[in-house]
Order: structure tokens, then C-alpha cells, then sequence
């Protein structure tokens, strides 16, 4: 696959994100043409993401999720996805805490 196509699907992929969640494709530089440092790809209200588009991810992670929402089907309870790193030489472990699009656009009120 050419860059140049590659590149299009991102933008896509960021496009649709920011329907999906009820934010804002950022162009290219426009973020940092606010003043800001780093790189958002999408923004809402009170929110920033950072989109990778991926043709899929790990199969511990969607494992993950199939788990929690099974075990939450018949509650009120959100199904969050938590990944926690290991520590390492030098570095602190990390938490990452993660939920699908309708999930979020649900907390969100989206």
C-alpha cells in the first residue's frame, strides 16, 4: 500500500472518530498552531485523542473487553478494558483504562 493511501485512511479513520464521539478532526499543525506541544488528532468538549488506525489489535484486548461486558450484560455497571504495564529499568509501571466507542459516547452524553 502507497503512503499516500495510508495517509488517507488516517485522516478517514479520524474523520469517522471524531463522528463517532462528537469531536473534531484537528489538521495537520493546528494543534500546535494553538500554542500547545504534542500532536491531537481529534478534540471535543473537555476532551483530546490521539487516533491510531490499526487493522486490529491484539487479541488480549478484545478478549479483555469480551470478558467485561459479558460479565456487566445485566447491570449498570460501565465495562472498562484496564491494561497495566510492567515496571521496568527505569520506568514506572502505567495504567490504561479503556472503553468502546458507545460506552464512551454513552459517559459522554453523545
Amino acid at each position: 500500500m502507497s503512503r499516500r493511501s495510508t495517509v488517507a485512511q488516517s485522516k478517514e479513520a479520524e474523520r469517522e472518530v471524531a463522528r463517532q464521539l462528537g469531536g473534531r478532526r484537528l489538521h495537520a499543525g493546528e494543534w500546535s498552531g494553538m500554542g500547545h506541544k504534542g500532536d491531537v488528532d481529534v478534540l471535543g468538549s473537555g476532551w483530546a485523542a490521539q487516533v491510531k488506525h490499526r487493522s486490529g489489535v491484539p487479541d488480549y484486548i478484545t478478549e479483555g473487553f469480551r470478558q467485561i461486558r459479558e460479565a456487566v450484560a445485566k447491570t449498570s455497571l460501565t465495562p472498562l478494558m484496564v491494561i497495566r504495564t510492567k515496571p521496568g529499568r527505569g520506568r514506572q509501571a502505567e495504567t490504561f483504562v479503556m472503553v468502546d466507542a458507545t460506552t464512551w459516547c454513552h459517559l459522554m452524553e453523545v
